[in-house]
């Protein structure tokens, strides 16, 4: 059977500039030294520390280097951190339009939870994510245009 699946807070969420100071406070390097191994400046290297700044195809370059950790890791964190985001604000981008063709869906919604595709105690609009994604559209209005 389908389970409601809620997500996590964006709170909750890390992002990689928390991994970065963590290496540093590791390897008892400062944000000063940091931001010469990779050509920034410590004010840079504190805005991605505090998530106010990503992670760049240059700047994981740099953290390569600087590190000896594989640009690869670092490009992955911040797709996953971004991933991580869009999964936990999915519910905010719900319209009213969609809201209005999920009223007009009541016999298929039921019929999906008698078959277990979606869990029986689930709110309508807290199917709207899955709907979208088994019909292939980022907004269930647009299967009117379909």
């Amino acid at each position: 059977m389908a389970t409601k699946t809620i997500g996590l807070s964006p709170e909750l969420i890390i992002h990689p500039g928390e991994t970065i100071a963590d290496l540093l406070e590791a390897r008892g390097m400062t944000q000063q030294e940091l931001a010469v191994r990779t050509g920034t400046t410590p004010a840079f290297i504190s805005s991605v520390i505090h998530g106010k700044k990503g992670i760049s195809g240059k700047f994981a370059y740099a953290l390569e280097c600087a590190f000896g950790v594989p640009k690869t890791f670092w490009l992955n964190l911040q797709a996953n951190y971004e991933a991580e985001l869009l999964d936990a604000r999915e519910h905010a981008t719900i319209t009213s339009e969609e809201k209005n063709v999920v009223h007009g869906m009541q016999n298929m919604i039921q019929e999906l939870r008698a078959k277990g595709t979606l869990a029986p105690d689930q709110q309508d609009e807290d199917a709207i994510p899955f709907l979208r994604r088994r019909f292939h559209v980022s907004n269930l209005a647009y299967l009117s245009m379909l």
